[in-house]
This record gives C-alpha cells, sequence and structure tokens, in this order.
C-alpha cells in the first residue's frame, strides 16, 4: 500500500461502543476533482499511539465497478482529524 496521508471528509455512524465507524468519505483526488467513496466494509480497527497521542487505523474496502479496492483512513480523536492514508 502506498502511504498518503491525505486529509479527508467523513461521513461517520456512532455506536454505543463508542468508536466512530466511516460511512464515507469525500477527498480531492490529484486532477482536483471530489470524488465520494462509500465504505462498503470495515474489515480491522486497530490502535496506533505515538507519544502524546492515540489514532485509530480503519482497514477498509469498497467497491468501484466490479472491482474491489482496499484502503487505510486514520483517526485522531484529540484533533478530530480523518486521514486517507494509505492506498
Amino acid at each position: 500500500m502506498k502511504l498518503l496521508a491525505k486529509p479527508i471528509d467523513v461521513l461517520v455512524v456512532c455506536f454505543r461502543h463508542g468508536k466512530p465507524m466511516p460511512y464515507r468519505f469525500r477527498f480531492t483526488n490529484e486532477y482536483g476533482d471530489e470524488q465520494v467513496i462509500r465504505i462498503n466494509k470495515v474489515i480491522n480497527i486497530s490502535e496506533r499511539r505515538i507519544p502524546g497521542s492515540v489514532s485509530y487505523i480503519y482497514e477498509c474496502q469498497s467497491d468501484k465497478g466490479s472491482n474491489s479496492f482496499r484502503y487505510e483512513l486514520m483517526y485522531t480523536p484529540a484533533s478530530s482529524r480523518w486521514l486517507l492514508y494509505k492506498i
């Protein structure tokens, strides 16, 4: 996977367990066009501890036409930031 770390806008659903679950996100591609990606499946959620903060890595899968692709989103609760981390 290629490391991107691009800021994105995310629509999330919050459940009782407390972690936000991403539903879809919007980002600007390399051509300057905005794209909206619907998240079909969250495969895994892992916690990453960097000195001074905690981040959550969401491994996700989406469909584009008849193909599916995987990517990772990173959420940092301290700053309320979402990143398209890897693709």
